[in-house]
């Protein structure tokens, strides 16, 4: 006979843990591709309810997750703790909302210092989701690269480096 519910969870000859639930946590989501795959398996596959829970949302991703969960039939919950709308964003992404007073400042910038980035980075991020911020950890690869990349070039030093990880 077995003990209790806790000891069932760490027994090391019972190879599949007994979960009841199932609580997913992420820095920021941008356009939704990097978490996607796993939100979705863990839907699929383990037959549990997924609480997903993103620290930042973006709004492209926000609109992939909520898709996700309308589609999973109960079995998504995605509760962001902060959602970006479109007009916290700078670039196409924001779509024609109005932004902050220097949006279009900004903008203007970020195509003009493109020109400087590496041949495969767009000029308001990854996606040319337009997202404007750092963490305390990294700076998402969403945000403008003229907050976070350094060009081959040298020509300036970024406030916030991004740290990659492949």
């Amino acid at each position: 006979m077995r003990g209790s519910k806790s000891d069932r969870l760490l027994d090391p000859q019972d190879p599949l843990p007994h979960l009841e639930r199932l609580v997913l946590l992420e820095d920021v989501v941008g356009s939704g591709t990097q978490c996607l795959n796993a939100v979705k398996w863990a839907v699929a596959n383990l037959g549990k309810p997924v609480l997903f829970i993103p620290l930042i949302l973006c709004p492209n991703g926000a609109e992939s997750l909520r898709l996700e969960e309308e589609q999973s039939n109960g079995r998504l919950t995605v509760r962001p703790v902060v959602e970006l709308r479109r007009n916290d964003l700078l670039g196409p992404q924001r779509k024609g909302e109005n932004g902050w007073p220097i949006t279009d400042e900004v903008e203007d910038l970020a195509r003009r210092c493109a020109v400087l980035a590496s041949a495969n980075m767009d000029p308001f991020g990854y996606r040319n989701t337009g997202c404007s911020l750092a963490t305390f950890s990294n700076t998402p690869d969403n945000t403008l690269p003229i907050v976070h990349h350094k060009p081959r070039t040298g020509t300036w030093e970024p406030l916030f480096p991004r740290v990659y990880r492949d």
